[in-house]
């Protein structure tokens, strides 16, 4: 390597400075601070420009946030899976605390609207472009419920939000969707809720499957 970037500090500002590898291969190191050097973003960087990509491309992506129960343990692989083929696009998660699937007191409690705000505004911290509830509450506690969520996260945030419940109605009405089937793990009361709401909002479930848990 020809030159190293030093580490500098302006009122706690980012400051660019650039080095050369020996391929002639330009970087760009973010420093942070005095003390604060992420090597990922780097790394990153470099496999960026090795691909031919411009530091105004790197600039340019999309960085989504993703509410995440705590107790999931598929959602964020499936969804940085997902995006695996869009270079330009990351995921990044904040969870909050949820334990079980019921119509119970405090099955329902923890979807209060404070929980999710917490967490996204941690999301926040990271700039992120949208922030998402990845989860389906909405499906039994009612479709308005994400739509005054989402409104409470913009607020807070102010980045714009949606839910899997919502872009999954948003998809059902841009395609003309009358009758689905439906299949989750959830118990007999929380299923007959869902089947409640879509029918309510003129979508019918004509077969549906579930596994009984909690």
């Amino acid at each position: 390597m020809a030159g190293v970037a030093s580490l500098v500090n302006i009122s706690g500002g980012i400051q660019h400075k650039s080095i050369w590898l020996s391929a002639e291969i330009r970087l760009y190191c973010i420093v942070l601070g005095p003390q604060f050097f992420d090597i990922m973003v780097l790394a990153n960087i470099l496999a960026w420009l090795v691909k031919g990509n411009t530091m105004s491309e790197i600039a340019e992506r999309v960085i989504l946030g993703m509410l995440t129960p705590s107790s999931n343990t598929v959602l964020e692989p499936t969804t940085t899976a997902m995006l695996a083929g869009l270079g330009e696009v990351t995921a990044h998660f904040s969870r909050f605390k949820v334990t079980e699937i019921s119509l119970s007191k405090q099955g329902l409690a923890q979807f209060d609207h404070d929980q999710f705000l917490a967490a996204a505004d941690l999301l926040a911290d990271a700039k992120c472009q949208s922030i998402a509830w990845n989860g389906t509450s909405a499906g039994w506690l009612g479709f308005d419920n994400d739509e005054a969520l989402c409104a409470r996260i913009t607020d807070s945030t102010g980045a714009p939000a949606t839910t899997s419940i919502l872009a999954n109605n948003d998809l059902f009405r841009r395609h003309g969707v009358k009758k689905f089937g439906l299949v989750t793990p959830y118990t007999d009361d929380v299923q007959a809720r869902i089947l409640d709401n879509y029918q309510g909002a003129g979508f019918d479930c004509v077969a549906e499957r579930h596994l009984g848990i909690s």
